[in-house]
């Protein structure tokens, strides 16, 4: 498969595993790159949407309390720390898009849920987590996002980036163009405008000719004052080169 992730990209994300052992990853990126040349975008929703889990809150009713979203990459999810760090009075169901109640997909306590967590940087730092799920996250049908670092992006580039609301199940691809680059604290933050909803969080920011992840989208904020929200919408996205070069980030 010409879409899993390269080994230099992987064993920075889970450096002494024997996992990434089980991909072949001869010639992916070159394969990657011959094959999206002359695709869509909506071609590369179809390729990578496989890959894009949403992360559910229930209480004891089965009522929805809060969700977010997470990615497969080298056989982990990946979302926001503030993701992970959901209700603990929860049961937590991670589901794909074609998971339509919590019989289906993953169906865990807060407790359980919890324990999978590989690694992670707190919302104050580069708010990701690495959550150990082979049950999904390592199955031969789920796409294997590339992480990349932004190389030549400009301030008006388009880019995509998908992620689950919190109405409804579907899965959902958004489209805006880069407004700004800058730091806070330790991450470096792009930000977007475009239509975000609530629970985007953990979702990829993509280049959307190529699918490659530059970014995760972290939190929603505005410019303008609350009454002209719906006017703007500016989503900051934490770029994905901390996960790349953080220590942090090396499960073992």
């Amino acid at each position: 498969d010409p879409w899993r992730a390269t080994p230099s990209l992987c064993s920075n994300l889970v450096f002494g595993s024997d996992r990434i052992e089980n991909y072949d990853f001869r010639f992916a990126e070159a394969n990657a790159k011959w094959e999206i040349a002359n695709m869509s975008l909506a071609d590369v929703f179809d390729r990578v949407k496989s890959g894009v889990f949403h992360i559910v809150f229930l209480d004891a009713a089965n009522n929805r309390v809060g969700s977010g979203t997470a990615f497969s990459t080298c056989g982990y999810l990946v979302t926001n720390h503030h993701v992970f760090s959901g209700p603990r009075d929860t049961r937590v169901w991670i589901r794909r898009e074609t998971h339509k109640s919590p019989a289906e997909g993953v169906l865990l306590s807060y407790s359980n849920f919890e324990r999978r967590l590989c690694s992670g940087s707190d919302r104050n730092n580069f708010d990701f987590a690495i959550l150990d799920f082979p049950e999904l996250a390592s199955q031969p049908a789920t796409h294997q996002f590339i992480l990349d670092k932004t190389r030549g992006q400009r301030i008006s580039d388009r880019v995509a980036f998908l992620g689950f609301p919190f109405e409804h199940l579907n899965l959902t691809c958004h489209v805006g163009i880069i407004s700004s680059f800058y730091e806070s604290g330790p991450a470096k933050i792009i930000q977007l405008d475009a239509s975000v909803n609530p629970s985007n969080s953990g979702g990829p920011l993509i280049d959307q000719n190529t699918g490659d992840v530059l970014g995760i989208v972290t939190r929603k904020a505005t410019g303008l004052t609350k009454g002209f929200e719906h006017l703007r919408e500016t989503s900051k996205i934490r770029w994905i080169s901390s996960l790349l070069t953080a220590s942090s980030a090396r499960c073992s």
